[in-house]
Formats: structure tokens, C-alpha cells, sequence
């Protein structure tokens, strides 16, 4: 069975957009068992991951004019999210707190440390004692360099306790990287 209905819509939306929307019905169509009430929260829930992503999208857009309006610095550090250290059980110590709260707010040794591995490839990766800082010995650095058209301009990091997902931090430096890039290099 096929169904076309023309839906009127506030703004507009490009055709990638359209085109996902289609084929993510289409293929929640497809499933068995799919009625009208079972589509309808099926959307309802993609919406709201859509949301959801906007809403991060929106909070890095802000970051990053506020880093932008500030002005560029060589040894600046921009932070974000700096209580969620605290969520990590390997933290909860108050000295390894103290450590990284230190490394945090010393923004020249961070800075210095993420330079360190600029340029020999695009992400890299630095486990605890790799940094041969003491205030690190218990966390892990994932950083992925950024560019503006096609020129190293600085780079992304995650900071988190050695235990982190890895494969999932390397894939969120690399996108947030990525459409850093291609945003600067738009301007």
C-alpha cells in the first residue's frame, strides 16, 4: 500500500533532511507488527534524540563563539564540563581529585601537553603515565586536531579517567574536529 500526504511545514528543510526522514519511515513501515499508534511513538522517540542532538549542537555553537569572541590564544585552554570529572568513582579521592583539578585549571601544562602531540596525526591517544605528568597518572587524554582550510588550528580534548570508552571518545573528538573544521573553514 502506498500513502502521499503533502505536509505544510514552518521553515524550511533541505532535501538530506527529507530524504533521511522518508527512509526512516520507510523502513520502520517495513517492520512487522507497525501500526499507526507504534509509528507515531517510534517518531515521537526519534524527535527526541533530534532534540536532544540540537540542544548539544546549540551548547558547542555557544562554546565555540564565546572561545571565538574571547580571541584566540596560542596557550588558551577553553573548558567545558568540568563537574563530570567528579562523576568518575576513580575521583572520588580527594588527592586525585586535587591532581586533576590542578592539571584543569593550569591551562599553560594542559596546553603544553596537547601541543606535545599536535601534527603527527589527526587523533591521538594518551593513556595515564604516557603524559609523564603526575596530575595524569590516572586519567587518559583523547585529543583530535582541527583545521582551517586545510591548516592545523588547534586541537579538541576529552579528558577522562583511564578506564574511559575509548572507541567512543576517539569517535566524538573526531566528529566535534571535523565539523569544527569544516565551520572555520567556511568564514
Amino acid at each position: 500500500m502506498v500513502c502521499q500526504k503533502i505536509i505544510n511545514v514552518s521553515g524550511e528543510i533541505n532535501k538530506d533532511r527529507l530524504n533521511y526522514l522518508s527512509n526512516f519511515i520507510n523502513s520502520k513501515l517495513a517492520e512487522k507488527n507497525v501500526n499507526i499508534t507504534n509509528l507515531n511513538n517510534i517518531l515521537m522517540d526519534e524527535l527526541d534524540k533530534i532534540i536532544s542532538f540540537q540542544e548539544r549542537f546549540n551548547h558547542i555553537h555557544s562554546f565555540l563563539e564565546e572561545c571565538f569572541n574571547i580571541g584566540y590564544s596560542e596557550n588558551k585552554v577553553y573548558l567545558d564540563g568540568r563537574i563530570n570529572i567528579m562523576k568518575h568513582p576513580e575521583f572520588k579521592e580527594i588527592d586525585k581529585l586535587n591532581y586533576i583539578l590542578s592539571l584543569i585549571e593550569e591551562e599553560n601544562i594542559l596546553a603544553a601537553t596537547i601541543r606535545r602531540y599536535l601534527g603527527f596525526r589527526k587523533t591521538k591517544i594518551i593513556i595515564g603515565k604516557e603524559s609523564k605528568l603526575k596530575e595524569m597518572q590516572d586519567c587518559s587524554l583523547v585529543t583530535s586536531e582541527y583545521s582551517i582550510k586545510g591548516k592545523p588550528a588547534g586541537a579538541i580534548g576529552i579528558l577522562g579517567p583511564t578506564r574511559m570508552n575509548y572507541p567512543r571518545m576517539v569517535s566524538i573528538a573526531e566528529y566535534i574536529s571535523d565539523k569544527l573544521s569544516e565551520i572555520l573553514s567556511e568564514f
